[in-house]
């Protein structure tokens, strides 16, 4: 079967993004020939071209010359010349999932998926498999330090991937294992309502075969109704203590950069797990993963030395800078959940240290959806600055800018929130005893990496 992907001439649309460039390097390993495109060069982009991948910058409709398949990403739209090209031409054109969903048919498919957590989630699968001998092929949509990168073909049966449910191409995945870490409403801009999102949870939930498992967090308050609505077999997890959950957890202690618990499986004693991430998310996130690896043979010895061998996925709660009682941590979150949950683990942790968080929106649609739950976000900071909104490609909202819910924050009373248009000045003059915790996915990761590592 894989014959007939040798020499395959694929053009990928946006390559340059995290999840392309995965999708990019799995097909080069199997013996495609791709070319691509994006708008600006960077890392994954350096990186495919060294694997003799031939990357254009900007989007031109001769770019798609010769090619037999044209896959894209779903932040490019359909009057992107090279896909109205490719369209003209009689040229297939896939979304990132489809073809995603078509390569996974050549192993048995692994599928994480949730609101928030699904990288982290990934990255943790694909670490405890890979410490077994397991030898998985993965694709993940952040670079993980212990693994070297964010994909993988490897010799096992198995495929680990992170599923989006961004715009609802997850259900067109077949795992045979799969996890949901959590429910959350974003992407309202596509499922237009809440019902329609958790339906279409519900629906991945039910995907699974009946030789398989969907793993899902009853810590969760809408993965735990779909748990009562599923039709196929399902596991639970939970950080409470109880005899009645497939995995749960005792003995809690932390520390900024590391968390260990007691695995409890039905309440019985598993082992010691060391995780070096910290927040109550993060052991959501390790019991799914340990849940998912147990469902496919592991020991438990085996799971807990995997988790031990994990060292965190790029900007996740990411260390900068650490010199004396001075931080700088980078985070990728930007739904209000992910932003409240982040702020709270480091506060609880920070000790005399005064904790500065600066914080890029990401998409005026989502700041506008999450309005409120954005104002009473920032609670455990002692200090906010504000980013002005970055768009990802989208069009302005009346009324909706940084200004605006940064003196909405401060009216709230909780903490002082200051809009800026640039963070240059704060990291550059750090203070001592201060963390400054920098959060968002639009440009703020890259910048800080400029001003802390030059």
């Amino acid at each position: 079967m894989l014959s007939l992907l040798k020499n395959k001439k694929i053009h990928i649309v946006g390559i340059g993004g995290i999840g392309m460039s995965a999708i990019a390097e799995i097909l080069v390993s199997y013996g495609c020939s791709i070319t691509g495109s994006d708008m600006s060069g960077g890392g994954n982009i350096n990186k495919l071209e060294k694997m003799g991948v031939k990357v254009f910058i900007g989007h031109n409709g001769s770019n798609i010359k010769d090619c037999e398949l044209l896959v894209h990403s779903s932040a490019v739209k359909s009057d992107n010349p090279e896909v109205s090209a490719a369209l003209e031409q009689g040229v297939p054109v896939l979304r990132r999932s489809q073809i995603l969903s078509d390569i996974m048919k050549l192993k048995n498919g692994v599928a994480i998926a949730g609101t928030h957590g699904k990288t982290t989630t990934t990255s943790l699968v694909a670490t405890i498999l890979k410490s077994a001998g397991f030898d998985p092929t993965y694709i993940i949509g952040g670079i993980v330090k212990n693994l070297s990168g964010h994909a993988h073909v490897g010799e096992g049966d198995l495929f680990v991937v992170e599923a989006d449910e961004s715009d609802g191409t997850f259900l067109n995945l077949s795992p045979v294992v799969a996890g949901i870490t959590n429910i959350d409403f974003d992407h309202l801009d596509f499922y237009k309502s809440e019902e329609n999102l958790i339906r279409a949870f519900e629906e991945f939930a039910n995907i699974v075969p009946f030789f398989g498992k969907m793993w899902l967090n009853y810590d969760d308050p809408f993965s735990r109704k779909i748990s009562g609505l599923i039709k196929k077999p399902f596991g639970l997890i939970s950080t409470t203590e109880n005899k009645e959950i497939d995995f749960s957890i005792s003995s809690v202690e932390e520390e900024l950069g590391k968390i260990s618990f007691d695995l409890l499986h039905f309440g019985e004693n598993a082992g010691r797990v060391t995780l070096r991430l910290n927040g109550q998310h993060n052991i959501q996130n390790c019991l799914i993963a340990a849940g998912i690896c147990h469902e496919l043979g592991l020991s438990f010895k085996q799971i807990i030395d995997g988790v031990s061998q994990f060292e965190g996925v790029g900007r996740r709660l990411e260390i900068l800078k650490d010199v004396g009682d001075s931080l700088v941590i980078d985070d990728y979150g930007h739904h209000p959940t992910e932003v409240k949950a982040t702020i709270s683990s480091v506060s609880k942790m920070k000790k005399d240290r005064e904790l500065v968080v600066i914080f890029e929106p990401h998409r005026f649609s989502r700041t506008y959806n999450c309005w409120n739950d954005f104002v009473s976000s920032f609670e455990a900071a002692d200090k906010v600055f504000m980013l002005p909104i970055y768009p990802a490609n989208e069009e302005p909202i009346e009324g909706i800018t940084s200004e605006r819910l940064a003196s909405e924050i401060n009216n709230n009373g909780q903490v002082e929130c200051l809009a800026i248009d640039s963070m240059d000045e704060i990291i550059s003059n750090q203070g001592r005893n201060q963390i400054i915790l920098t959060m968002g996915a639009g440009k703020i990761g890259n910048k800080v990496r400029e001003l802390v590592i030059r």
